[in-house]
C-alpha cells in the first residue's frame, strides 16, 4: 500500500477559494491568449473547476473579464 496523500483526501474548496481560482486563472489565460482567445474552458482547466462553476461564479466571458479588470485595480490600489 501506498502511503501518502491522495486527491480524494483534499478537503473541498471553499465557494471563495474557487472564486479566487477563477479570477487568477482567468487573468493568466487573458494575458497570454488575450480577450478574443480566451474561452471559459480555458480558464475552468486552469483554475481546476469545470465550466458550470465559471459561469455559477461569474455569468459569461465578460463579466469575468471585468472581475479580473476590478481584482487587479483592487490589488493595485491596496
Amino acid at each position: 500500500m501506498r502511503h501518502g496523500v491522495s486527491p480524494d483526501t483534499f478537503p473541498p474548496r471553499s465557494h471563495e477559494a474557487k472564486r479566487v481560482s477563477v479570477v487568477d486563472a482567468a487573468a493568466s489565460v487573458f494575458c497570454r491568449e488575450g480577450y478574443a482567445g480566451a474561452n471559459i474552458d480555458l480558464i475552468a482547466a486552469e483554475a481546476g473547476v469545470s465550466r458550470q462553476t465559471v459561469y455559477n461564479h461569474h455569468g459569461d466571458k465578460e463579466n469575468l473579464f471585468v472581475a479580473v479588470v476590478r481584482d487587479l485595480t483592487e490589488r493595485c490600489n491596496a
